[in-house]
């Protein structure tokens, strides 16, 4: 359940109770256009980073991650993302409007577990 919201979003997110957020081991994007990333600055040098990175075949890949060594890598399946997507500018990648909620809420509760353990 989320305690605290620590991202700050430009828009309201889209709430799909279709999505769900599977856990997987960690991925290589190689192949995969990274269509969105963000990162948020806590502390001094204490940073959380998103990236969520879409396949060829149409999945869908996120990733939570920090520098710190203190913080563990977190990598996501968003199974039933079913939206579709605007073009995407390769460079640019994609505004937040289309994150779901539920992506949204992890990411937080990733931020709020991590930065208990980081000393």
């Amino acid at each position: 359940m989320k305690s605290f919201e620590w991202a700050i979003w430009e828009t309201e997110a889209p709430d799909d109770p279709k999505i769900e957020l599977v856990d997987i081991d960690h991925f290589s994007a190689l192949g995969m256009l990274r269509v969105y990333g963000r990162c948020d600055r806590f502390r001094p040098r204490h940073t959380f980073n998103m990236d969520v990175w879409l396949t060829r075949s149409g999945r869908l890949f996120a990733r939570f991650w920090s520098r710190s060594r203190h913080v563990d890598w977190r990598s996501l399946e968003v199974v039933g993302f079913s939206r579709p997507f605007p073009p995407v500018d390769k460079k640019a990648g994609l505004d937040d409007q289309w994150i779901p909620e539920r992506l949204r809420d992890e990411y937080d509760d990733w931020i709020d577990d991590e930065t208990m353990e980081i000393p």
